[in-house]
């Protein structure tokens, strides 16, 4: 049996017919990027989340970048983020001119809350923290230590479409959020697109502004701006799967309790920890091995596609080395395999996917 980490043509084929009815009506429409259906998109998600402004742009990239310049982050500035996350979180806060600041994580693969407050300078600005996996940071911590020190905390959600923390959803809590529509997250466009969350009217305006040129309306810029846009496409397309997400994310759920259930006593290989916070979208489902390597050829022999997120971590990447020591983060990135967990999977699948790992661990 053959299983990819993700089977994205499964998924279109489930909603193939309100698939090609939304991209053909915007492609008889003529109207590929702005109009109604970018507008529409935006409101729909705002009600979704509970919050009052949506800005739908190009990637998850920009969207953080667009919230870090808009917030005055830039030269000289520093912002407090995870050793353990993909590299474009740290990419965003660099390219503002601003320098990263790495915290180690807790047993849930997010920030470790107790080591923040030692980080902070005088030139810290703000907090990003990344919902790995799906699973919420623990933000009624976070919120605190950003109101005591008046650092704005901007929630970088790229993984957690429809998480929660308590009854909030992620992304909608600190000063602003943002999600990445990949094509392999829990809803993804087919091509790029992301949005920036936020209550904060200003900000918005002025995310908004800066994203289209800084373009105040036709004729009147403001000082500085980018070409980051969602494209009509992608918002129809975004449309269609929004009224999907939540049965997905139960689906998504499902399939990780039959992991756990199956997987909690495999000799070798240990679940992941869930913290119940709040409602888990399971981007992906990690899994621990000492073993990791040899796990990992196993799973690929027998057909089972596995991941390989984070075998790095940022702060011993690239241009982000600070001679710091992070020895979770460091340990996870050498024992974390990720399993598949799409929806579209079948019993049948789940249960290979098990008994695979089971004859490993015999």
């Amino acid at each position: 049996m053959k299983i990819p980490l993700v089977d994205l043509k499964s998924q279109y084929h489930s909603i193939k017919s309100k698939i090609d009815e939304a991209v053909q009506e915007v492609l008889e429409n003529g109207v590929f990027l702005g109009g109604d259906v970018i507008d529409e998109f935006e409101g729909e998600l705002e009600r979704y989340y509970g919050i009052r402004h949506c800005i739908g742009v190009a990637n998850g990239f920009d969207a953080l970048y667009i919230v870090l310049k808009k917030l005055g982050i830039g030269d000289g500035d520093e912002v407090i983020t995870t050793a353990y996350s993909w590299i474009a979180t740290a990419n965003a806060i660099s390219q503002t001119g601003a320098k990263p600041v790495f915290v180690d994580i807790a047993e849930d693969f997010n920030i470790d809350c107790s080591q923040i407050e030692s980080r902070i300078t005088k030139n810290t600005k703000a907090i990003l923290p990344v919902h790995i996996y799906g699973q919420a940071c623990d933000m009624d911590e976070i919120m605190k230590i950003g109101l005591y020190h008046e650092l704005a905390v901007i929630e970088d959600s790229a993984q957690a479409h429809g998480s929660t923390h308590g009854d909030k959803k992620l992304g909608t809590i600190g000063k602003a959020g943002i999600l990445s529509f990949y094509p392999t997250k829990q809803m993804g466009a087919y091509g790029d697109a992301g949005c920036i969350l936020t209550d904060d009217g200003e900000l918005a305006g002025k995310c908004r502004e800066f994203a289209n040129h800084g373009t105040i309306n036709r004729f009147n810029f403001s000082d500085e701006g980018i070409n980051s846009r969602m494209d009509t496409l992608q918002a129809a397309i975004l449309k269609v799967k929004l009224k999907h997400l939540d049965d997905w994310i139960q689906r998504r759920n499902e399939i990780a309790g039959h992991y756990f259930e199956e997987l909690s006593d495999v000799k070798g290989v240990r679940p992941p920890v869930v913290t119940g916070r709040g409602q888990h979208s399971y981007y992906y489902f990690p899994i621990f091995s000492e073993r990791r390597d040899a796990l990992k050829q196993h799973m690929y022999e027998n057909g089972v596609e596995v991941g390989n997120n984070y075998s790095f971590i940022l702060p011993k990447t690239g241009p982000y080395h600070d001679g710091n020591e992070y020895p979770v983060a460091a340990d996870y990135a050498s024992k974390v395999i990720t399993l598949p967990v799409y929806p579209e999977l079948t019993k049948e699948q789940i249960q290979y996917v098990c008994d695979v790992i089971n004859r490993f661990g015999q």
